[in-house]
């Protein structure tokens, strides 16, 4: 019972370290973060921070996994219930570029910008990028398959995609648009991406991907 509460107690104090890293770093990023100010919000001496982490970087590293994986959990659950793969790629894109201005060290993490100084995130920053290829590709190739999009190299399509509504993310973290208005500037742009892979069977149809409700 004693070693329970001990490791409770360990956990509590690590758990602690780590929201006070992310609250840090969402405010100021990685490179004015100093570990000092990390200490000073989670109420403990910098050495309490050595004990669980072996650096700033280590620990930038555990809020990055935290924040991709409530991230994506947010919007698996939008998900859940939707069967037609146009409309899964929709809201997934759609979810995805709304939802990231609340990651904002996830979103540093991944954008262009951040790997000048910053190469110990590269392989991380990586796989969350191969990741959402994986997941973009997994709608797209469900689309083909069904006889929806007309897609030669999905592979190709996927990456593009990635690159095409990461030019969003900028806008929703710095708040240029009002929100409404971003809502229907991202809604037309999917309409629009989606509309050039569509089948010319499905385009004859004339469907009509339902606004996502927010």
């Amino acid at each position: 019972m004693q070693i329970k509460e001990q490791g409770g107690i360990k956990d509590d104090a690590r758990n602690s370290i780590v929201l006070s890293a992310r609250n840090i770093f969402g405010r100021f990023g990685y490179r004015k973060t100093t570990l000092e100010d990390i200490a000073k919000d989670a109420k403990k001496g910098k050495s309490s921070l050595y004990y669980y982490f072996d650096s700033k970087e280590e620990l930038y590293m555990e809020v990055v996994k935290i924040e991709a994986k409530e991230l994506a959990e947010s919007i698996m659950r939008v998900l859940k219930e939707i069967v037609d793969p146009r409309e899964r790629l929709y809201r997934y894109i759609y979810e995805r570029t709304i939802r990231i201005g609340a990651f904002s060290t996830l979103h540093e993490a991944i954008k262009e910008s951040s790997v000048d100084g910053m190469e110990f995130i590269n392989p991380l920053r990586d796989r969350y990028l191969d990741d959402e290829i994986s997941i973009i590709e997994r709608f797209l190739k469900q689309g083909v398959s069904y006889g929806i999009f007309d897609i030669p190299n999905t592979t190709l399509v996927a990456n593009t995609l990635v690159i095409a509504i990461k030019g969003y993310d900028q806008p929703i973290i710095q708040r240029k648009f009002g929100l409404d208005s971003f809502r229907e500037k991202l809604h037309s742009l999917i309409s629009l991406l989606l509309k050039g892979i569509t089948s010319e069977k499905e385009r004859k149809r004339n469907y009509q991907l339902p606004l996502a409700d927010d």
